[in-house]
């Protein structure tokens, strides 16, 4: 079986989430925005396990933070007595969630010098060189950014590597989003789908000719007839020598050292495969993003089996009663909602929607 690695830049700062980090107490990966109140980690791991991928190397900016993540990892073995008190409370669930976490296989690397997302990817190298020498090599090294989740039926890691063992490219995941969205971005240009078999799970997959990076005036992707402003989400899967190429690298942008020119050089050898994912990206960047997604998973527990789907259905009815005192939503009848316009009354031209388990989330596993 192909074995595999998740890299995870989380040396950022969180200044744009500061509020949620308590100041800097704690880092962004460590954002509650997952169902059940987990963190933005778990929900990575989650990712990666249901991908069967379960080695990481993690980049943090300093062995203080490399401390925080051993204590969320393996956390019985900073504190040993927390085991027996789990017990001793019948918190057997619990004590399991910790025993799920410390069987992952994690390694650290430090990024005391923030040289941007290249280098901190290329930090990794080192590991995928020793595997090497081992004679236990990597087929691919999956990149996931601390601060994103895609919330999807099939897990993103695996929609990537479906691509990935058919093409052998560099894969870059990509969302179609609005124009004004976009410009946050980088934005890819595509000319035409690649064909791909029936183990391919992602939405869509295409040839690249150009890429923007936060452009002012993103220049759109035509498909289908249609305008597509395809934006990378915090997902790619690298061949180990792109890794390597990364790792040869010198500062080229104000002494960072730049991930786009990999991208390119790609590009320009037709050995890049873009990926239009099937689901919905979304960041803790920000406190607004940390809160829409954290709504998003919350909402989505909805429909599930046990105390979760409880939950979820808990959250469900306070969230439309919050919107009929707001006066956001009028009740039509039972099940049937219409949205409210600005100035308080029933929007003309909109139809009632129905609230129901089949209606209401379109994914209920992620």
């Amino acid at each position: 079986m192909a074995r595999y690695l998740v890299v995870i830049p989380a040396g950022g700062k969180a200044t744009r989430a500061f509020t949620l980090t308590g100041y800097g107490a704690i880092l962004k990966p460590f954002i509650n925005a997952v169902e059940g109140g987990a963190t933005v980690m778990e929900g990575i791991l989650k990712e990666a396990d249901k991908s069967n991928i379960h080695e990481f190397v993690v980049i943090v900016s300093s062995e203080k933070d490399r401390e925080f993540f051993e204590r969320f990892f393996n956390p019985l073995s900073v504190d040993p007595g927390l085991r027996d008190y789990l017990i001793s409370k019948n918190r057997r669930a619990q004590l399991q969630q910790l025993l799920d976490l410390a069987r992952f296989d994690i390694h650290y690397c430090i990024q005391d010098d923030p040289r941007g997302f290249g280098d901190a990817v290329s930090r990794a190298y080192g590991q995928i060189q020793l595997q090497q020498e081992w004679g236990r090599p990597y087929h691919g090294i999956v990149v996931a950014l601390g601060d994103d989740l895609v919330y999807s039926r099939t897990p993103a890691m695996k929609q990537l590597l479906s691509a990935y063992e058919q093409t052998e490219h560099m894969i870059v995941a990509v969302q179609n989003m609005k124009r004004e969205d976009a410009k946050k971005y980088g934005v890819i240009q595509v000319s035409r789908t690649r064909a791909m078999d029936a183990s391919f799970c992602g939405h869509r997959a295409y040839a690249p000719v150009g890429i923007q990076e936060k452009p002012e005036s993103p220049v759109p992707s035509m498909v289908d007839g249609k305008e597509k402003y395809l934006a990378i989400v915090g997902r790619y899967v690298l061949r180990p020598a792109d890794v390597g190429y990364l790792s040869a690298q010198e500062g080229s942008i104000e002494r960072e050292l730049d991930f786009t020119s990999l991208l390119q050089r790609n590009i320009d050898n037709d050995q890049l495969t873009v990926v239009e994912i099937d689901g919905e990206w979304h960041s803790v960047g920000s406190a607004l993003d940390a809160q829409m997604t954290f709504i998003r998973y919350a909402l989505g527990q909805y429909g599930q089996e046990g105390e979760l789907g409880e939950h979820g259905k808990e959250l469900v009815q306070h969230t439309l009663r919050v919107l009929q005192e707001m006066k956001v939503l009028e009740l039509v009848e039972p099940g049937l909602y219409r949205l409210v316009d600005a100035v308080g009354e029933s929007g003309s031209g909109g139809e009632p929607s129905e609230v129901g388990s089949s209606k209401l989330m379109d994914h209920t596993t992620h």
